[in-house]
């Protein structure tokens, strides 16, 4: 908090990357909001990251008002899911 309410809030960085947005825990959501309220509007350099494989694009492109969105749709590969509780699968 101490470098957030600083003169120029986080001088040498000029990136944040938030990855996993959508999962949205009260942590993210707080981190998004001081970025938004506090960061921003001293550092309109800094440039914030958002990542997310299924994130509501509309609504981050309305709250961050109107900022730029990359958007990757690239092809989606099957997950198998093994059950850990099989013997074969444990290392020893």
């Amino acid at each position: 908090m101490k470098e957030i309410n600083s003169e120029i809030p986080l001088a040498d960085v000029s990136h944040i990357i938030l990855d996993e947005v959508h999962e949205r825990h009260l942590y993210t959501d707080i981190l998004l909001g001081v970025i938004k309220t506090l960061i921003l509007p001293k550092r309109p350099d800094l440039k914030v990251i958002v990542t997310s494989a299924t994130i509501n694009t509309e609504s981050f492109i309305n709250y961050f008002d109107n900022c730029k969105v990359l958007e990757f749709n690239e092809k989606m590969f099957p997950v198998n899911v093994v059950n850990a509780n099989n013997e074969r699968y444990f290392m020893l």
